[in-house]
């Protein structure tokens, strides 16, 4: 199997079947990584699963490429959670070519696969796609994003699943202006 490399910062201690956690400060260290199984993430803080990468405090900013690798059977299960997703708040970043293959993601406000709330990303989600996806939430849900914010599109991505919300609810993202998806999503 062909690994790639992928530039952020980890905090060693934290590791699930081969996923690092991206930290927000320290130095950046490089490393390989291949196909992830994270279908060990469901017995991560007792039950709760994998924590997003960034929040409405602490906010992703980084650039993740997934080259096309596939992380499958993410479990994120924080219905009173807001900013759930694989990053939970990404402002001003780059997330592209991530493949996620039955996630099961619950939160309660901006819930989605890959991010919770995209703000600032114009042009920087492009190429993501989840299959079989599970997404539940009670508003701002999507099966990609759960709040598209400002200045932020979904370009070449695809979402494939089951998407539950009460309110703004959609397969694309929960929230956000519909002329910002780009017509090559499928």
């Amino acid at each position: 199997m062909e690994a790639h490399q992928v530039h952020f910062r980890l905090i060693p201690s934290q590791i699930c079947g081969g996923f690092h956690k991206i930290a927000v400060g320290g130095p950046i260290i490089t490393f390989k990584l291949p196909d992830i199984d994270a279908s060990t993430s469901v017995n991560l803080d007792y039950g709760k699963g994998f924590t997003p990468i960034g929040n409405i405090t602490t906010k992703f900013t980084g650039s993740y490429d997934g080259q096309s690798y596939y992380i499958d059977n993410l479990h994120i299960s924080r219905p009173q959670g807001t900013e759930i997703g694989l990053f939970g708040y990404a402002n001003f970043a780059t997330v592209k070519n991530i493949n996620l293959f039955q996630p099961n993601i619950t939160g309660d406000i901006r819930v989605g696969s890959i991010v919770g709330e995209l703000i600032n990303s114009s042009g920087q989600f492009i190429g993501n796609h989840v299959y079989e996806g599970f997404v539940k939430g009670n508003t701002t849900t999507g099966g990609l994003v759960g709040r598209l914010g400002n200045n932020s599109h979904i370009h070449a991505s695809s979402y494939t699943g089951t998407t539950t919300g009460y309110t703004s609810s959609q397969n694309f993202t929960g929230g956000g202006d519909p002329s910002k998806y780009r017509r090559n999503c499928r």
